[in-house]
């Protein structure tokens, strides 16, 4: 994870999308235009294809010690691409939609058009703690660059991050963490976390900056937690979307500036779109009770 220079529209793969694709930035309001229609005409945070070992992570930061941010996931998706997200519940992660982007179609409700993993609760890839367990079925947001990934195995072990119940503020800041590129490293092989502060706040998204000099979201961090933590406890406020990634390697753009797809205002969706109890094959068991999303936590188990 670098910071600001291509999109994080999608997971690590090299195929970034074209400029000026249409997320939600053709509906912001006029006023806002400029400074989101640049960070939009930035490439996408798609991963490298991982094949060509592209993958990115957040860069100018720091190296996350054992443990901490456990709730942040790589998801690859077959050899495709591969990108960052975030545990929301024992069954479900959230991400960007474009992880999963594949050719000319859009992305469907249903099991992965590729075979795809999702490690958890693992800071260093190399080391054998945490999961690793296949992703099941994609459900992705109608309109906004994010999607939910149900898993095959309930993650009790580790602590799933709740939604903030709290909309971001324009000067806050906030904690991104991802798996993508560095500004030394193509596949880094450990998390890495910045610090963001957030410059323009949207309906649908919101414009952050490096709070220290050399913080950029690199491609491989799309979808990746951006987060608050209150009293030592985190808050799900947005998944990375969009970056220039300035000083990410191998790039050579000279803007600052990064997108977040906010996820706090989507608890409604999210709560009937995350049902528990679900065995594999997508079945209710057990009770029928559904997921309560209240003041930013996530109960249910």
């Amino acid at each position: 994870m670098r910071q600001k220079n291509s999109s994080a529209f999608g997971g690590q793969s090299l195929l970034l999308h074209a400029p000026n694709t249409p997320l939600t930035g053709e509906l912001l309001p006029s006023h806002h235009r400029r400074r989101w229609s640049a960070a939009l005409l930035g490439s996408t945070l798609v991963a490298g294809l991982l094949s060509g070992g592209s993958a990115s992570a957040v860069a100018g930061s720091d190296p996350v010690p054992d443990g901490a941010h456990s709730f942040t996931t790589k998801i690859n998706f077959g050899d495709i691409s591969a990108c960052s997200g975030a545990l929301i519940a024992p069954n479900w992660v959230v991400t960007a939609k474009s992880c999963f982007v594949e050719g000319p179609a859009p992305v469907a409700a249903g099991a992965p058009t590729q075979p795809t993993t999702v490690v958890v609760g693992r800071t260093d890839l190399t080391d054998p703690t945490g999961y690793e367990t296949p992703a099941v079925a994609i459900t992705p947001h109608p309109d906004r660059n994010l999607a939910l990934v149900r898993i095959s195995r309930r993650m009790v072990e580790v602590p799933a991050i709740p939604i903030a119940a709290i909309e971001p503020a324009s000067a806050e800041t906030l904690t991104v963490s991802g798996y993508g590129r560095t500004s030394t490293e193509w596949v880094p092989n450990r998390l890495h976390a910045a610090p963001f502060t957030v410059q323009e706040v949207d309906p649908e998204l919101i414009s952050i900056d490096g709070a220290t000099a050399d913080a950029t979201i690199c491609k491989g961090d799309a979808g990746g937690p951006v987060f608050r933590e209150s009293n030592g406890d985190p808050q799900l406020v947005a998944i990375n979307n969009t970056s220039w990634q300035k000083g990410c390697l191998g790039e050579t753009a000279t803007q600052d500036g990064a997108t977040g797809t906010r996820v706090d205002d989507l608890a409604d969706w999210i709560q009937e779109n995350t049902p528990p109890g679900c065995n594999a094959a997508g079945w209710a068991t057990g009770s029928q009770v559904s997921q309560v999303v209240q003041s930013g936590d996530y109960t249910g188990d």
